[in-house]
């Protein structure tokens, strides 16, 4: 069992990336589903995705929003 499902999920997808694999299984769930199609709409590098009441954002976006209430991870090459 982990006891960090997040830290796990970004360590797979970044394990995956630098041995050039296409695709990698994780475990479900519509926390990690959501934060999968943002770091994909936003390229993945440099991204910075923040929790808010209108679900996960990029920094920049829940800025503009003045949302925000929880750092969830930074993305960075």
């Amino acid at each position: 069992m982990n006891s960090d499902p997040i830290s796990d999920f970004l360590t797979r997808i970044r394990n995956a990336s630098m041995v050039s694999k296409p695709s990698v299984l994780v475990p479900h769930s519509k926390f990690k589903l959501e934060l999968s199609k943002l770091l994909k709409n936003n390229g993945g590098l440099g991204t910075v995705v923040v929790s808010t009441s209108r679900g996960l954002l990029p920094d920049s976006e829940a800025r503009k929003r003045k949302l925000g209430e929880e750092l969830i991870c930074e993305v960075w090459s």
